[in-house]
């Protein structure tokens, strides 16, 4: 499992290439503001924290609550048995809020080699969920935290 996330990481420089308040909903804004900048922890399944694990952050632009489509980018850095790989200012891709606050988006595409798709429930502050990396040869999953300051 570590030699497929140290593997992993290093799929991370390739993705570098690519290119709000918390008010509730009401019936003229019928999805959440989940727009700003947050704080991003998360690990992956089977290891602990300190033998992998991401921290970063994350900065989701929403044109208006009448809507569910959202913006924005990504700075993550990936931390595998000591190795630190990189990604800066990545644009977030189908990245989308549903009415009930589920957040959803995915960094980077199978045309660049992987995919990593994040996908959490914003409740207050904070949005925890489910990641999962995924390259032509493996795909690791984990937990992921993404809270504002």
């Amino acid at each position: 499992m570590s030699r497929v996330l140290v593997g992993l990481s290093f799929v991370l420089l390739t993705l570098a290439g690519c290119g709000g308040g918390d008010g509730g909903t009401g019936p003229d804004d019928p999805f959440p503001d989940v727009s700003g900048a947050y704080n991003v922890d998360g690990g992956f399944d089977g290891t602990t924290r300190s033998e992998a694990g991401l921290t970063g952050s994350l900065t989701l632009t929403q044109a208006s609550r009448q809507s569910g489509t959202l913006g924005g980018t990504a700075t993550l850095t990936l931390t595998v048995q000591g190795e630190v790989s990189t990604i800066s200012d990545v644009a977030v891709t189908e990245a989308s809020v549903t009415p009930a606050g589920v957040v959803s988006f995915r960094i980077g595409s199978s045309a660049q080699g992987a995919t990593w798709v994040f996908s959490g429930t914003r409740v207050g502050a904070t949005i925890s969920g489910r990641h999962t990396l995924t390259t032509q040869d493996a795909r690791v999953s984990g937990d992921w935290t993404a809270t504002k300051p």
